[in-house]
């Protein structure tokens, strides 16, 4: 997609701004992907990328708890706390795993459409 850096950080910031006064922390990358899409006039692009940024950033900080947890162990004894985040890493990683690789898609279509 055709566009400069600092139109990209102007969209960011716009909706950085959006989601501080809008209810939700999601009106911001609404007004991002308008914007972008309306600029490039590639809108299912705009979409993918800020699903992309969103998705990187939530991998990021599961990727972070998991590391956390390693290293203090015996500080998150408790085993809600660790069920827990063992279960957000799979379910994350079995995202991740839906988003880069077509066959999983593929299964499900064979199943349900047969």
């Amino acid at each position: 997609m055709e566009a400069s850096l600092f139109r990209i950080w102007g969209y960011v910031m716009v909706g950085k701004f959006f989601n501080l006064v809008l209810p939700t922390s999601m009106g911001g990358d609404v007004v991002r992907l308008h914007l972008l899409g309306q600029h490039t006039g590639r809108m299912a692009d705009a979409v993918a990328s800020v699903f992309v940024e969103r998705f990187t950033g939530m991998v990021t900080l599961f990727f972070l708890v998991g590391v956390t947890l390693i290293l203090n162990l015996r500080l998150f004894n408790a085993p809600i706390i660790l069920g827990s985040a063992v279960m957000l890493i799979i379910i994350i990683g079995m995202i991740f795993w839906i988003v880069v690789d077509p066959r999983p898609i593929e299964f499900i279509r064979e199943r349900v459409f047969g």
